[in-house]
């Protein structure tokens, strides 16, 4: 699988908590936090799995994910 890069437009969070469900290693919502924030980047075919998971379920389309150049 190709690498990703995972990003989160903070103006379209709402803080739902999908992403962190998905992806628990790398995405978090900080406690009363306005949005979620990524606490590291996808390493592993698994974790990128979960983030493009969580980017496809966010409803808001706030979390981005962007593959990079191998």
């Amino acid at each position: 699988m190709e690498r990703i890069h995972v990003s989160v437009d903070e103006d379209q969070c709402s803080a739902c908590g999908l992403c962190q469900d998905c992806a628990p290693e790398n995405i978090e919502i900080p406690d009363g936090g306005p949005s979620a924030q990524v606490v590291r980047q996808p390493n592993g075919d698994d974790e990128i799995e979960a983030c493009v998971e969580a980017s496809d379920f966010c409803p808001t389309g706030g979390l981005q994910v962007k593959e990079l150049a191998s």
